[in-house]
């Protein structure tokens, strides 16, 4: 199997998941978009309904070889209410996402959205 790593549909996913509300206690929008795009590479995807509006993925990648099992993991929920005094002005703080210069900016890209994807 060749891996490649395809930009693009990276900076599309991030881009779409910052895009997604997911404020701590309203999560699932943004678990049923990764659970799509973990489908759609492939992966096993179970899903554990948590609480109303709050779910996990987990994706599933298995191995060919007998190797030892490696678990990532991250969290999709975001706190943000628009009233930090210290994050005024920086453009990474906005509900959605956008791309400049090269970079992505929005809500969670650095806290954890950007390395979910």
């Amino acid at each position: 199997m060749e891996l490649r790593i395809d930009e693009r549909r990276l900076v599309e996913l991030a881009l779409r998941l910052v895009s997604t509300p997911s404020f701590t206690g309203s999560e699932q929008p943004a678990a049923e978009l990764m659970r799509d795009e973990l489908a759609d590479l492939g992966l096993r995807v179970q899903w554990q309904q948590v609480e109303d509006e709050r779910a996990n993925v987990l994706g599933t990648w298995e191995g060919a070889g007998g190797g030892p099992t490696l678990m990532l993991n991250g969290h999709l929920d975001t706190s943000y209410s628009g009233r930090e005094p210290w994050l005024h002005g920086i453009p990474g703080f906005q509900p959605a996402g956008f791309e400049r210069d090269g970079r992505i900016y929005g809500l969670g890209i650095s806290n954890m959205k950007g390395a979910l994807c």
